[in-house]
């Protein structure tokens, strides 16, 4: 993999927010960061091992993952690429594991006003 010139290293990826088996992630975009194609979220159950890579459009920095496994542990970098195909190095890694005791949101759908709180088994 070729990399980019180092004034595109990326910021801190950090979780905004987690959802039963959702991880919303975030990062910032350097004003040096020009002529990018993409960002590439990156992940996997192994720190180097990314099984999973998700494009992310350039005018966006966040990124949410979805259908993750309960009590598993996902690690996350992310890279820039730019038109060239060339791809900068990896931002911070970082560690994130999905609770097993997942409550999930309120049905909204459902009649009647909706339930904040439900009973846990």
């Amino acid at each position: 993999m070729k990399r980019l010139l180092p004034i595109l290293i990326l910021a801190i990826l950090v979780v905004v927010s987690a959802i039963a088996d959702s991880v919303t992630l975030a990062w910032d975009r350097a004003a040096s960061h020009t002529n990018l194609n993409a960002f590439l979220l990156k992940y996997g159950q192994q720190s180097g091992n990314w099984t999973n890579v998700t494009t992310v459009p350039t005018n966006l920095t966040t990124v949410t993952i979805s259908n993750l496994r309960k009590g598993q542990n996902y690690r996350f970098i992310v890279t820039a690429r730019n038109v060239a195909n060339l791809e900068s190095d990896p931002s911070n890694e970082l560690s994130y594991t999905v609770p097993n005791d997942v409550i999930e949101p309120p049905n909204t759908n459902a009649p009647g006003p909706p339930t904040l709180f439900r009973e846990l088994p």
